[in-house]
């Protein structure tokens, strides 16, 4: 699949190997984007990155065991994820979380998440709409 890399005042697209479901984690086929203020700085950063691009939406491609989701749910995609049984994670403030799993780039075709911090879109809700749903900083 394809993924965009940012640095160094440019954007290139690089082939990487596609996400694959497991067990309580789904793969979203990522449909809109918000660019936000850390995106200008990855773009302008020294080194290369593939962490940019973190908020978004998109439909449901794959899941694995049960799962509260089918394929084609539309999804909001939220930029981290927690470990799910700290403190800070069951008070829904995973994004503190020391023992978050490593964050990849939304930035791509499709991305891996996990299920627990994906809210279903509604259908009456653009791709493009909602993926400002979890975005603080738009440019």
């Amino acid at each position: 699949m394809k993924q965009l890399v940012l640095g160094k005042g440019r954007a290139r697209v690089e082939e990487v190997p596609e996400p694959k479901a497991e067990p309580g984690w789904a793969v979203i086929k990522v449909m809109a984007l918000p660019i936000c203020g850390s995106d200008k700085g990855a773009f302008f950063m020294e080194a290369e990155n593939r962490w940019a691009g973190h908020e978004g939406t998109g439909v449901i491609a794959e899941t694995a065991g049960d799962s509260r989701f089918k394929p084609g749910d539309r999804v909001l995609i939220s930029p981290q994820g927690g470990c799910g049984t700290c403190e800070l994670c069951l008070l829904g403030d995973y994004i503190y979380c020391p023992d978050s799993p490593p964050t990849t780039s939304h930035y791509a075709q499709f991305v891996k998440k996990k299920e627990d911090i994906l809210p279903l879109l509604p259908d009456d809700i653009s791709f493009e709409l909602g993926s400002l749903a979890l975005a603080r900083e738009v440019l």
